[in-house]
């Protein structure tokens, strides 16, 4: 991944979010195995971000919003995040309720999990994914820009405790 995009995330969920999880971990953002073991654990969600950085919405979404603390503080507390480069990350194995997939597989997965039904989606592609120990995981996403109020709304509203 790019590293100016990973020093970016990294100031903006930390020392701008100032959170007490923030603090704690000197990086919040896990890989996919890692945070869907440590949601079903701490029965969180998983906070799944997909960007490029290519993107000129996916940047304006971390220069901007990640930046707040208000933003960085309800990821923090009540997701485990994740995020991935479309580019860069694409062929990388991730496991999935048993599968090895690719971390393009596993994103097509879960937009056929959400109900997904349009011909293509627009960056940048976040998941909500609740993990449930039987049957199918509960995944709710939105692709493309959202602005502020509504990319609040929509990590707000997906939390767990808060349907």
């Amino acid at each position: 991944m790019n590293r100016f995009w990973m020093a970016s995330l990294f100031l903006a969920l930390t020392v701008l979010g100032g959170t007490r999880a923030a603090a704690q971990d000197e990086n919040p953002w896990k890989s996919w195995d890692e945070a869907y073991a440590l949601a079903r654990q701490h029965d969180r969600n998983v906070f799944y971000f997909i960007f490029s950085t290519k993107c000129s919405s996916c940047k304006k979404v971390f220069t901007e919003h990640f930046a707040r603390p208000e933003v960085s503080a309800l990821v923090l507390n009540y997701y485990v995040p994740v995020m991935a480069e479309v580019d860069d990350e694409k062929d990388r194995i991730v496991h999935y309720k048993g599968e090895s997939l690719t971390q393009d597989s596993l994103q097509k997965k879960l937009l056929q999990l959400a109900n997904f039904t349009e011909p293509g989606y627009k960056l940048p592609l976040l998941f909500i994914v609740e993990p449930r120990e039987a049957g199918t995981d509960r995944v709710v996403y939105s692709h493309g820009y959202l602005e502020l109020n509504d990319l609040m709304a929509f990590i707000d509203k997906n939390r767990r405790g808060n349907r």
